[in-house]
């Protein structure tokens, strides 16, 4: 969907979400087929989303900050982070739900709290990550092929520990781990962030270059 098209579309979706008139609240989810899809624009989800939505500077890896679009700002459990390839805001790179996100389910519903076991069996197959405990700690490197490789755009899962949780040194630093690991499955690593997004679309100039 392009255009007005695409913006009728996301308008009429924001309606239900926020409670518009006659209007049935609906859950929340987002996948590789939207409700944010790669074409939609910064302006064209603030219209749609309203008071819903505001920009935002987040922070990133490495101490790095991020323009983007978030949606439900106001309430950490409908917090949905909307970030862009360009300074335009005109492609959108990535749509994540991060800690404390639990309202929202995503791909194969799997969602923010989402058990090791549980995207396991999502995924059909088990899965590769690197060790906990530093700034890409805990994110899946690989698939095996699974079913998250297979969604229609890019999936990016990040495994967090329990609060309290101190986990063992085999299962920290820059290493990379999978999901058969005993102390790993010890440890009852949950999702901590899971993302869906997009290349970088030809023609589109990537911000800072």
């Amino acid at each position: 969907m392009r255009g007005p098209v695409a913006l009728h579309a996301f308008v009429a979706a924001a309606a239900l979400w926020t409670g518009g008139a006659h209007a049935t609240p609906v859950p929340l989810h987002f996948d590789c087929r939207g409700p944010i899809t790669q074409n939609m624009s910064a302006t064209a989800i603030l219209a749609a989303f309203g008071r819903n939505a505001r920009r935002e500077v987040i922070p990133g890896a490495e101490g790095e900050r991020a323009r983007a679009v978030v949606l439900y700002p106001g309430d950490p459990s409908r917090r949905l982070e909307i970030t862009f390839w360009d300074d335009a805001q005109t492609a959108v790179a990535a749509v994540t739900a991060g800690p404390g996100g639990t309202a929202w389910t995503g791909p194969l519903g799997l969602h923010v709290g989402s058990a090791m076991a549980e995207v396991v069996t999502a995924n059909g197959h088990n899965f590769s990550f690197n060790g906990f405990g530093w700034d890409y700690g805990g994110y899946l490197t690989s698939f095996w092929n699974g079913n998250l490789l297979k969604q229609g755009c890019a999936v990016q899962v990040r495994l967090g520990l329990p609060a309290g949780v101190k986990p063992p040194r085999s299962i920290t630093g820059e290493r990379e781990m999978n999901s058969t690991l005993v102390e790993v499955k010890a440890a009852d690593p949950r999702i901590d962030t899971l993302s869906v997004g997009w290349p970088l679309p030809a023609g589109v100039q990537a911000s800072g270059r």
